[in-house]
């Protein structure tokens, strides 16, 4: 709607547009304003005041479209998917991979297998230990280096059917024995292992692969184990397991064995013993099931640790990942019944809500279309207060008691009259740790010790009117087991919302003339011309055209929004030649191109718009287009891509590559990377080498004597020399360096050689934008023909040295010394730059590893060899990390970019190979490392 239309209806009035009656009164009073004296009849019978009693219908009909919101009008004239796919809602286009501890606790427990994780910053027990001494890094000797942005990740299993317990190192067995007396009675023990998935002991790790088990015996001879009693009438016994994998290759295991069925006698103790002994024996039997636990723990760790992997935030890593060891919780209590209280059925039921008090199992909530805090889960949202609440580390028995007093409903329970002889008892490896306690349980200070309750070891005995009333604890079990495995009803939503059923929204139509909606006497409903309707539809046409670009406009408005709309037309004005064939006679043959728009001014209106959709996103590109050197077409083109790739690039905004994986020359980037290809308008980000090999053409050469001084000199492709550094007196060997890379840059601009007579002979010099002489030729030549010649073959040889525009980012913390288990081996450690005195630079600081990154670009082409563009790029470099990393950005010339690449890729290459050995892990970060502290080395003096 044109601006004097809008101001007219707008003025004085809250949304006029859209009140007839309104609209209608201040038509008329403007009409007396200007023609009173002359027109004096506005009552509705007057052929003016029915002009425009249409054309207030018209604009408030069109007023109630402008005002409806941009999903309506989406619902109304656009696809069923267009505003998911156009308009990134809150879980597609923020930020949603983990970041925080609670984040990734998160992150890890949606997944099926993992019931419970934690992760643990590591901040001092790094092996080895980092060290500072005279202001350097040590193995040795010095003060520890407290490393930040590394993680120790603990891990708890959800259990597997046909396995059972995944967590810790017991598993639990029973055997069922016929005493002499003819009765038949069960017996559930507990054996711990002295290993578990993730053992780092060499004679264990073969239990991470399925054993073809040959025999299990006593170490001596080919007997059943001989358990061994720890003290005089204890139920707890050690064994030593003699694990034959073949006749000549056995392994030892010593086992510790619990049995929780109290046992009457030393006869009856005798044959049950016995019976544990056999049953240790057997194969397939409590070894090769305890091998498989093992194995399946195994596996899920590696695929937890290639999601991690994958996952990971820039400068961090995760260091170990492990298995929680299980700190059992006994209960001891003499409870009160009531009489012909269902005994077994309310044990089960109270072990259940113990079990859950002390083992917290974690319940998701729909999302209901909320955002929420934390990464974006499949089965719906959880809590914080979940994940922190109790029994922290310590358990309280005045909890117990409440918990154990009520049903799962939270009621009392009416079967019991009283609890009382309340305690309760921890186990550590089937053994007791530490003395009952009857106020309060401190947990072992070892965040891998986590509590669990212990049926068997739990001793409750019930009494009703002073009888103790007997029951089956192996029933009370069985009843347990059946409650716990019951799957409550999936509470998992989709975050996504959901579109209404289009086919309820009926589309508008196109657009309805004004005209078509006066009296019939008007003959403006007839296709020919006549004396009545000529100049009434000339009188019309500024209110059709106006109206009709207003609903073209809207009509289009899903294309014009849209992410994937190539047109060039932003305005879309309507035809009324097409729409309204009587026209035809009224307009002239420039009409089609005076209505079209200007392709600047679609431009214009397009780079605006985007501009808009993008800060909806938090980006801004206003400055885009003149620091990359694109014209206005390219820049919307630009953004729009830009805009395509926004849910992958801000869903995983600090994400790092995954070392785990091939990531030279792959698209295994950091997300950083993928959008500072949009940012800086990269080429392509898969490519590594950027600089070419500077051997055999260029090369730096330093004089001989005390002061050593540096120059540089060029040959040709035939290898014939071409130049030479004006003077070899660069103090540096990074300044001959970089002027030999300014010899590239400036060398292929015919402007920047000065053609030098010397007697009867010629030669040439390159000079900068400064004047300043940055080589000279090698060769003299006997004419200035001859002279221009040579300078047009030497501008053709040095244009094919540019570099690929592109960069790396290397990240401090994945350089970190690392234990070896082959002795010898050490990790070549960053040295820390110095001032002149002596002491640590600021610009650098005692830790040159933690939350640091080292973005590395070339330092040529027209682009990245201007310091305008360096500066500018620098700053949107910055502008892309966390605000907790230090961020270094450099330019480097082709020596030490070279040098950097070759380093850097062996370093990647290796660290992705699963069969690289240790040497050569050893011998790739060595490598990196001494290009990093080449390029600290060079920039500490940049700055000075």
């Amino acid at each position: 709607m044109s601006q004097e239309i809008q101001a007219f209806i707008s003025d004085g009035v809250d949304s006029v547009d859209q009140d007839y009656a309104a609209l209608r009164q201040k038509a008329i009073e403007k009409i007396q304003s200007l023609s009173g004296q002359t027109w004096t009849d506005h009552n509705a019978h007057d052929v003016g005041i029915t002009a425009i009693d249409a054309l207030c219908f018209a604009i408030t009909e069109q007023g109630h479209l402008n005002n409806l919101s941009t999903e309506d009008l989406l619902k109304l004239y656009g696809s069923e998917d267009a505003t998911t796919r156009d308009f990134f809602g809150a879980e597609v286009v923020l930020h949603n991979d983990p970041v925080t501890l609670l984040d990734w606790r998160k992150f890890l427990i949606d997944r099926t297998d993992i019931r419970n994780a934690w992760l643990n910053p590591i901040t001092g027990n790094t092996a080895p230990q980092l060290l500072l001494k005279n202001n350097q890094y040590s193995l040795a000797d010095g003060v520890q280096v407290k490393l930040k942005g590394l993680y120790d990740v603990l891990i708890e299993w959800e259990n597997v059917p046909s396995l059972g317990e995944l967590n810790g190192n017991m598993i639990m067995a029973s055997v069922t024995v016929a005493l002499p007396n003819g009765v038949q009675k069960s017996y559930r023990a507990d054996i711990t292992f002295p290993f578990g998935w993730d053992t780092e002991d060499a004679n264990f790790k073969a239990f991470r692969n399925k054993l073809n088990i040959f025999a299990i015996t006593a170490t001596t001879g080919f007997v059943q184990p001989k358990l061994e009693q720890m003290g005089i009438g204890s139920n707890t016994y050690f064994s030593d397991l003699l694990i034959h994998l073949s006749p000549v290759s056995a392994i030892t295991v010593g086992i510790i064995l619990r049995i929780n069925t109290e046992i009457t006698s030393e006869l009856e103790r005798s044959i049950v013993e016995s019976r544990f002994g056999a049953l240790l024996s057997a194969n397939p039997g409590v070894v090769s099931l305890y091998n498989d636990i093992v194995v399946k723990g195994y596996s899920l760790s590696q695929t937890t640790r290639a999601l991690l992997s994958a996952k990971r935030n820039l400068a961090e890593d995760f260091v170990a990942l492990r298995a929680i060891s299980i700190q059992e919780i006994a209960i001891q209590a003499e409870i009160d019944l009531v009489p012909g209280s269902p005994v077994e059925d309310i044990l089960a039921e109270m072990f259940l809500t113990l079990d859950r008090f002390i083992s917290p199992q974690f319940h998701f909530e729909p999302y209901e279309n909320e955002t929420r805090e934390g990464p974006k889960l499949v089965n719906g949202y959880l809590s914080d207060e979940q994940l922190t609440g109790a029994p922290g580390r310590s358990i309280f028995l005045s909890d117990l008691l409440n918990i154990m007093l009520e049903n799962s409903d939270g009621k009392r329970r009416e079967q019991i009259v009283a609890i009382y002889n309340l305690s309760i008892q921890s186990y550590i490896n089937n053994k007791e740790a530490g003395r009952s306690q009857e106020n309060c349980l401190r947990l072992v200070d070892d965040p891998v010790y986590r509590p669990r309750l212990s049926v068997f070891k739990s001793h409750i005995v019930i009494n009703s009117r002073d009888t103790v009333v007997p029951y089956d604890i192996n029933k009370v079990f069985s009843k347990y087991l059946a409650l716990k495995n019951t799957v409550p009803a999936s509470t998992t939503v989709s975050s996504v919302a959901t579109l209404p059923d289009m086919s309820v929204v009926k589309p508008l139509p196109g657009y309805h003339p004004v005209q078509y909606e006066f009296p019939a006497f008007y003959h403006l409903s007839l296709p020919s011309n006549t004396a009545i309707n000529l100049q009434m539809r000339g009188y019309l046409f500024f209110f059709e055209q106006v109206l009709a670009n207003a609903s073209s406009l809207l009509r289009n408005s899903p294309k014009l929004l849209s992410i994937g709309n190539n047109d060039l037309e932003t305005s879309y004005p309507a035809n009324l030649r097409e729409l309204l064939p009587f026209y035809n006679d009224y307009l002239n043959p420039s009409y089609e191109s005076a209505l079209a728009t200007s392709t600047s001014a679609n431009e214009a209106r397009r780079s605006l718009m985007l501009d808009h959709l993008l800060a909806r996103l938090g980006e801004d590109f206003r400055y885009f287009a003149s620091w990359n050197s694109l014209t206005t077409s390219q820049v919307n083109t630009a953004k729009y891509n830009f805009l395509k790739a926004l849910p992958v690039l801000a869903g995983a905004r600090f994400k790092a590559y995954d070392y785990s994986s091939p990531a030279w020359n792959t698209i295994n980037v950091s997300t950083t990377e993928q959008k500072l290809k949009h940012l800086l308008q990269l080429p392509d980000i898969t490519q590594k080498k950027l600089w070419r090999d500077p051997s055999p053409n260029f090369n730096v050469v330093a004089t001989a004597g005390p002061n050593v001084t540096y120059g540089f000199r060029v040959t040709d492709a035939a290898n014939t020399p071409l130049l030479k550094s004006a003077a070899d007196t660069f103090e540096f060997q990074f300044e001959a360096e970089d002027n030999a890379t300014d010899l590239i840059l400036y060398g292929r601009e015919i402007g920047n050689y000065n053609v030098i007579r010397t007697g009867a002979v010629f030669s040439f010099a390159v000079v900068d934008p400064e004047n300043y002489t940055i080589a000279i030729s090698e060769n003299t030549f006997a004419t200035s023909t001859l002279a221009a010649a040579a300078i047009q073959s030497t501008i053709t040889f040095l244009k094919q040295w540019l570099p690929l525009e592109g960069l790396h980012i290397v990240e401090n913390i994945l350089l970190r010394p690392q234990f070896y288990s082959t002795p010898g081996l050490f990790d070549t450690l960053l040295t820390i730059p110095l001032l002149e005195d002596g002491s640590i630079s600021p610009a650098f600081g005692n830790d040159l590893y933690s939350q640091q990154v080292l973005v590395v670009l070339p330092r040529g082409g027209n682009r990245f060899g201007s310091p305008a563009f360096q500066d500018i790029a620098r700053e949107v470099i910055r502008r892309e990390f966390p605000s907790w990393i230090k961020v270094r950005v450099v330019w480097l010339n082709i020596f030490m970019m070279h040098e950097f690449e070759l380093a850097y890729q062996s370093f990647v290459q290796t660290k992705s190979n699963n069969a690289a050995t240790e040497s050569a892990m050893r011998l790739a970060k060595g490598g990196l490392v001494d290009a990093l502290n080449k390029i600290y080395r060079w920039l500490n003096i940049e700055l000075r």
